[in-house]
């Protein structure tokens, strides 16, 4: 998780101001930083996992393995994102279980695309909203 952190923090928060002046936009910006930092965080960790023989769901249980990774995944996103409210966290909570349900039932890639569709909904969203 503190890898998870570091690198898409680092991304976001480095890179965005660099890329802005080139792409004319900050909020774009902060899209293409957090795509890339995402993906390469995703890559990393995934591959020092299985290099490391771990499988946290075989280890302790799927249930264990959902409610340890909602949790990480809503602190991740309100460290990074620096938002925390009572709503935000509830809907972070709320969301990470579906994901974390989806991934356990239908496999990662299900997640994946759910988790995709809805990041690009709400930035269309935060787009229109601010154009």
């Amino acid at each position: 998780m503190v890898l998870w952190l570091l690198v898409e923090f680092g991304f976001r928060r480095g890179l965005t101001p660099v890329l802005a002046p080139w792409l004319g936009s900050e909020l774009g910006a902060d899209a293409v930083s957090s795509i890339l930092g995402f993906s390469l965080a995703t890559a990393g960790i995934a591959w020092w996992g299985v290099r490391a023989g771990i499988t946290p769901a075989e280890a302790y249980g799927t249930y264990v393995a959902v409610i340890t990774t909602a949790m990480a995944f809503v602190l991740k996103h309100l460290v990074v994102d620096l938002s925390i409210s009572p709503f935000r966290t509830t809907a972070l909570l709320v969301l990470a279980l579906g994901l974390c349900g989806l991934r356990a039932r239908y496999g990662t890639t299900s997640s994946t695309i759910v988790h995709v569709l809805m990041n690009s909904i709400e930035t269309a969203l935060v787009i229109f909203t601010l154009g």
